[in-house]
């Protein structure tokens, strides 16, 4: 269970579930009333957990990519090795 993708899919999972949570359901609120009920300091929160959380998922995203190339061009460069000919 405790493996690199795993990893990663946990840590996306979680951005975006704080996305959800904390922006998502805040905004829900906003666009409901019309005005942001909430202080102007939550509003900076707010936006600040927004930005790290999409951050986040951008860059888990861009690194399990950089893995998976990185694994198949292993896999690809051990085929083409003398020991493991076609």
């Amino acid at each position: 269970m405790r493996t690199v993708i795993n990893i990663f899919l946990l840590n996306l999972t979680l951005s975006d579930l704080l996305t959800v949570s904390f922006n998502a359901t805040f905004n829900f609120v906003f666009m409901l009333t019309g005005h942001w009920p909430f202080t102007t300091t939550y509003c900076h929160i707010n936006n600040f957990i927004n930005n790290l959380t999409i951050a986040s998922s951008v860059f888990t995203a861009t690194v399990m990519s950089i893995d998976r190339i990185e694994l198949q061009l292993i896999e690809n460069r051990d085929i083409r090795s003398k020991k493991g000919k076609i």
